[in-house]
């Protein structure tokens, strides 16, 4: 069991808080009493509580591509990452570790929002891909691993436990509850109620089985005015 959590701002030059996101991570440290990791870019911040099980020399997290360009925190295991690897590696994918999380990254180079149908286990992880400001949660299809989030105009958080988030970004009420109907429904629905969100609307689930990408607009260029 490990535990991940973090937080994006829709400006990246929104200052990014390392001692919140400490916090947040450290809530967690139940879940994951090894070690701990982070990533940090603008407007970005990703968080990870690990509890050794694979590659315990080289699989502590966040994990990258290549080039950096993208970052993944992870919780739980995929059972056919080495099956994955041999094929991502075939297509010249180079791996830096022997964790199944690497196969997240570059599966998500290789075949985009898609690669998530490819993965055999039970997870939950946040990839940051830099280049395009997008986020994407995902859960495995029998949805156990939790993996939560709150979103609003300005940024979105995210985290295995509905307590760990701090500071500035909202709690949910100590009597929220996630139902398992709410649990099974898609964000496409036009509920005055998100699907999948704690009783107070302000904490949601995200749905099982499926990739939710959210992708941060960037800032217009400050406009300029002639004397």
């Amino acid at each position: 069991m490990c535990g991940i959590a973090g937080f994006v701002f829709t400006d990246p030059r929104h200052p990014v808080d390392r001692e919140l996101l400490d916090r947040m991570t450290g809530v967690l440290r139940h879940r994951g009493p090894d070690t701990d990791g982070s990533h940090f870019g603008p407007g970005v911040g990703l968080g990870h509580r690990r509890l050794s099980i694979i590659d315990l020399a080289t699989g502590d997290q966040p994990i990258y591509n290549e080039t950096r360009t993208l970052a993944v925190v992870f919780n739980g295991e995929i059972y056919n990452f080495p099956e994955l690897a041999r094929d991502l590696q075939g297509r010249g994918h180079i791996f830096a570790t022997r964790s199944d999380t690497e196969s997240i990254v570059h599966g998500y180079e290789e075949f985009g929002l898609k690669f998530v149908e490819r993965l055999r286990g039970m997870f939950a992880f946040a990839l940051w891909d830099e280049p395009n400001r997008r986020l994407v949660l995902a859960r495995d299809r029998a949805g156990k691993k939790p993996l939560y989030y709150h979103a609003d105009g300005e940024h979105l958080v995210f985290a295995s436990e509905i307590n760990s988030p701090s500071g500035p970004f909202p709690r949910p009420a100590p009597s929220s509850r996630t139902s398992s109907r709410s649990r099974r429904a898609t964000f496409s629905s036009g509920s005055a109620v998100t699907p999948g969100c704690t009783s107070t609307g302000t904490w949601c689930s995200i749905p099982r089985g499926r990739p939710h990408p959210a992708r941060r607009r960037r800032p217009s260029p400050p406009s300029s005015t002639k004397p």
